[in-house]
């Protein structure tokens, strides 16, 4: 064989790697295209706002649903906590820092009471207002309950307090009677209606687009899978310079060729 078509074939080759290559990250490169579109539109597309239900996904993530709840009965209602999420009856509808320490029902309005919160609902489940110490509320509340008058009635670090009926004043309880807010099992058809919504909401749709977009989504292997691509990137540019510069070179060359013969006799 000649060197000549040594040479040949080599860069022959070389055309067909190039072009598998190629190939074999196209794929990639339009998931990385189309998921980094979305993510730089995050805000107008509401991705961390927008829950996945895919129970498959948030498996491969590890989500789980607690077995057992805090729970507790106000006004014929249950109210629960599920991580720092407070739930009326099967509706989220707020937060609450620290575990949940009781709730009741006062004139229509419905309280759950947290280590060093008071968030307020409606009926409805719309919150009111979150109240905490800078409103008053005692601090490393353990119990709430209801006292004399039906007041409201915390049992917090140091001692009880009572409160009017908007839970806008405190003062000292040294004595009364206190019917307080014990915890009861969560009803199973209740703890089944708010569990997928649950662990929807511990997953957004930003989350996963992002573990995609850099690979981690399939794990180690994604993020090997991720690099293999980058590199196949930088092959294909590295050679795809190459075979231009060669094609470059072989029409220069052929021009000079083709000018050299017309000026010959």
């Amino acid at each position: 064989m000649t060197r000549h078509r040594r040479r040949r074939l080599k860069l022959r080759s070389l055309y067909v790697w190039h072009r598998w290559l190629g190939v074999a990250a196209a794929l990639w490169v339009v998931v990385l295209s189309l998921t980094g579109i979305a993510l730089n539109h995050t805000e107008e597309l509401a991705l961390d706002a927008t829950p996945v239900e895919w129970s498959w996904l948030q498996d491969a993530y590890g989500i789980r649903s607690p077995v057992e709840v805090p729970a507790f009965r106000a006004g014929g209602r249950w109210v629960s906590q599920w991580g720092d999420r407070i739930y009326l009856d099967a509706r989220p509808a707020g937060r609450l820092g620290g575990p949940l320490r009781g709730a009741l029902e006062v004139d229509g309005i419905i309280a759950a009471a947290g280590d060093n919160e008071i968030l307020l609902l409606t009926p409805a489940g719309e919150r009111v207002e979150l109240l905490g110490p800078a409103h008053g509320v005692p601090a490393g509340i353990a119990a709430l309950g209801r006292g004399p008058g039906g007041r409201p009635v915390v049992r917090a670090a140091h001692g009880l307090y009572v409160s009017d009926r908007e839970f806008t004043a405190w003062r000292h309880l040294d004595a009364g009677a206190v019917r307080w807010s014990d915890p009861a099992p969560l009803p199973a058809a209740l703890h089944e209606a708010i569990a997928p919504a649950y662990r929807a909401g511990l997953l957004s749709a930003e989350r996963v687009l992002l573990d995609l977009h850099s690979g981690r989504l399939l794990g180690r292997a994604g993020v090997w899978l991720s690099d293999a691509a980058a590199v196949i990137l930088v092959v294909l540019a590295l050679s795809g310079t190459f075979l231009w510069s060669r094609q470059i070179r072989r029409r220069r060359a052929g021009d000079r060729r083709r000018r050299t013969e017309d000026r010959s006799p």
